[in-house]
C-alpha cells in the first residue's frame, strides 16, 4: 500500500513539474538573436507559444508546439520556421529568459509581458513625436510613439527618405528602448539617456543623437474643396467675376509698388509624410525692375526653393508683369483657376495685414489658400498648398517674413 501511495505521489509531482516547464515555455517571447555555425544574426521578432499549442510567429501562426519533458526538449512542428523545426533542446529557461538550440543553432528569446509593456511605456516620458536637432546633421530622424507600443519612423537626407513602422517597447530597470521593427539603417536597441523632460540622447552601438520633443508648428488646414467645386454641371467655370473681387487689379499700382521692393522673405514650411512634423527652411525672393519696360520680376519661390537652395539641374526663371502685360491676376504665383472667399486679417512674422483669401486649383490634384495683401499689390501675407494623393502627397506654407 506504501508504495502504490508513493508511485502516486511521484507521478502527481512529475506531472506537475512538467506541466510547470510546458507552462515557463507558453507566452510572449521576443526573437532577439540566432546563432549558427555561419555567424550571429540580431532578430527582434515576436513569438508565442501559445498555451493551446499553436507556434505563432510575426501574428502568423507557423506550426505547432508541446513540451517533452523526459528529454526537456521543445518539439516544434513548422516547415515556415525551418530552423526550429523538430526537437529544440532547453539550454535555459528562466521567467524571463529563453535560449533553444536544435541541430548547433541557438534561439534566444526575453519574455513579454504585454501589460507591463503597456504600462512601462506610458510611464517612460517617450510618447509623442521626438525629432533631431534641427542644424545638428543632414539627417532629419523623426519618432513618433503611440500608447500603448506602435510607433511610426521617419529618416530624411537629402534625396533619400525612409520610412517605416514596428512596435516599442521601455525597460525601465536598464533605461534602454527596444524597437521591434524591420526598418533599413535603423538599429533594434538603445540606450535612453535623458537630459531633460523635452530632450533625450539615444545611443546605440552603431549611432548615437539627440532628439527634442516635438510641437507642432501649425494645425494643419486641410483644404476640402475639389477641382470640381470650380464648374458647374456644364462644365463652365462657376467664378468668372471673382476676377473683379481680386485687391490687385489694377497692373501700374503693383509695378509701382513692387518697384520699391528689393526683396521678399518667407518661411517655408513642409510637413513630413506621416507626422505633424514641419520642415523649415527661410527662401528669399529677388525683385528685380526694368523702368524702360515698366516692367517687374519676381522670383519664382513657391516651388520651395529660391537660389540659395536651388537643386541641382535646375533652373529659377523669371517670373515677369508690365503694366501693358498683365496675363495673371495671382501674380506672382501662377495662373489657376480660383475664386475669392472673403477677408481677414492675418498675423505673420512681418506684420498684421489686412488680406484677401482665395481659393485656388491646379493640376494634378494641387489646391491653394492664398492670403494677398490689400494695399501691398504683388505680396502674398501667407500661402498654403496641398496635395492629398495617398502616395506623393504634401502640405507646403509659405509665410512672409520681410518685405526689404
Amino acid at each position: 500500500m506504501y508504495k502504490l501511495f508513493s508511485f502516486i505521489v511521484f507521478g502527481i509531482l512529475m506531472s506537475f513539474s512538467s506541466f510547470g516547464k510546458e507552462t515557463k515555455v507558453a507566452g510572449d517571447w521576443l526573437l532577439t538573436k540566432i546563432e549558427t555555425p555561419g555567424g550571429t544574426k540580431e532578430v527582434y521578432d515576436f513569438v508565442k507559444f501559445d498555451a493551446n499549442g499553436d507556434f505563432v510567429f510575426m501574428n502568423m501562426k507557423l506550426g505547432v508546439w508541446k513540451y517533452n519533458q523526459k528529454s526537456n526538449v521543445v518539439e516544434l512542428s513548422s516547415e515556415k520556421f525551418a530552423l526550429a523545426n523538430g526537437n529544440n533542446s532547453v539550454v535555459e529557461l528562466n521567467g524571463n529568459k529563453m535560449i533553444l538550440e536544435n541541430k548547433g543553432n541557438k534561439m534566444y528569446f526575453l519574455r513579454i509581458d504585454f501589460e507591463k509593456v503597456s504600462e512601462d511605456n506610458k510611464n517612460s516620458g517617450l510618447e509623442g513625436t521626438w525629432k533631431t536637432i534641427p542644424g545638428e546633421s543632414n539627417v532629419l530622424r523623426i519618432f513618433v510613439f503611440k500608447l500603448p507600443d506602435t510607433f511610426s519612423y521617419v529618416e530624411k537626407i537629402p534625396g533619400v527618405e525612409t520610412t517605416g513602422d514596428g512596435r516599442w517597447i521601455y525597460k525601465k530597470n536598464d533605461n534602454s528602448l527596444l524597437l521591434v521593427a524591420r526598418i533599413e539603417d535603423l538599429d533594434n536597441v538603445f540606450k535612453v539617456e535623458k537630459i531633460s523632460p523635452d530632450k533625450i540622447l539615444l545611443k546605440s552601438k552603431n549611432t548615437t543623437f539627440t532628439l527634442v520633443k516635438d510641437t507642432p508648428v501649425y494645425n494643419i488646414e486641410n483644404l476640402n474643396f475639389t477641382e470640381d467645386d470650380f464648374f458647374d454641371r456644364d462644365g463652365n467655370y462657376k467664378y468668372e467675376g471673382d476676377e473683379e473681387k481680386l485687391p490687385w487689379n489694377d497692373e501700374y499700382r503693383m509695378y509701382e509698388y513692387l518697384s520699391g521692393v528689393k526683396k521678399l522673405e518667407y518661411k517655408y514650411s513642409s510637413l513630413v509624410n506621416g507626422t505633424k512634423v514641419f520642415q523649415t527652411k527661410t527662401l528669399v525672393a529677388n525683385v528685380s525692375t526694368d523702368e524702360n519696360q515698366n516692367r517687374v520680376c519676381v522670383d519664382f519661390i513657391f516651388y520651395g526653393y529660391d537660389k540659395e537652395h536651388l537643386p541641382d539641374d535646375t533652373d529659377l526663371p523669371p517670373n515677369c508683369v508690365s503694366d501693358n502685360n498683365f496675363y495673371n491676376r495671382l501674380f506672382p504665383e501662377k495662373e489657376l483657376d480660383f475664386r475669392v472667399v472673403g477677408k481677414e486679417d492675418v498675423k505673420v512674422a512681418a506684420g498684421n495685414f489686412k488680406c484677401t483669401v482665395v481659393e485656388a486649383v491646379g493640376m494634378n490634384d494641387n489646391k491653394f489658400r492664398m492670403w494677398m495683401i490689400d494695399d501691398k499689390p504683388g505680396v502674398y501675407a501667407k500661402i498654403i498648398e496641398q496635395n492629398s494623393d495617398s502616395s506623393f502627397g504634401y502640405y507646403h506654407v509659405f509665410e512672409l517674413l520681410s518685405i526689404k
